[in-house]
């Protein structure tokens, strides 16, 4: 399985020759919930990308948030998309409720439910009813930084700590027991 982590963009503390999420609060969050330690064990398990490739700076209305420019935001999803298609991508899941809504998150569409990315080819009036030339899914998460509400509500935490714990371990043989799947299993596991 090919994993690729989508973010909002760099922190204002990256340098611009960092990895995307190094050295935040995120990455260590998300290590936390997938049990993989130490937390740069995340960048051999995954791809990592944000929306937006430099800092955007603070936000208007409250410098204590980072800004988050949507028309750049909707171009960088659309390079990303084409970097899932190139590179083949099973599983794509996006990290905060902005980068979500980019990549089409609607209110009814829940936290951690897979969403179906299809790609037809080159021809995009291709008959629906023929067979994708690719399929990824795709799952929405609260941003793991610690911003975002949801996780502080235990049932939440559980939830995503569950999840993102399935996912990293689909990623890694070494862990693929001590979550219950037998070593050799098919690795396209249900999340």
């Amino acid at each position: 399985m090919k994993l690729l982590i989508v973010g909002q963009a760099p922190s204002r503390a990256m340098s611009p020759g960092d990895r995307p999420f190094e050295g935040t609060r995120a990455l260590t969050l998300l290590a936390k919930y997938a049990g993989v330690t130490p937390r740069e064990r995340l960048y051999d398990l995954a791809d990592f990308v944000n929306c937006i490739s430099e800092y955007p700076g603070p936000a208007l209305d409250n410098d204590k948030y980072d800004a988050f420019p949507l028309e750049a935001a909707r171009a960088g999803a659309l390079l990303i998309s084409a970097q899932i298609y190139r590179e083949r991508y099973d599983t794509v899941v996006t990290l905060g409720s902005a980068v979500s809504k980019v990549f089409g998150k609607k209110d009814r569409h829940k936290w951690f439910e897979p969403q179906p990315m299809q790609w037809w080819g080159r021809d995009p009036r291709q008959d629906a009813a023929q067979k994708p030339a690719f399929e990824c899914r795709l799952f929405f998460s609260p941003h793991p930084g610690g911003t975002s509400m949801w996780w502080n509500d235990p049932k939440n935490r559980a939830a995503g700590t569950r999840f993102f714990t399935n996912l990293f371990a689909a990623q890694d043989p070494t862990r693929r027991t001590t979550v219950g799947l037998p070593p050799g299993s098919d690795r396209r596991i249900q999340l």
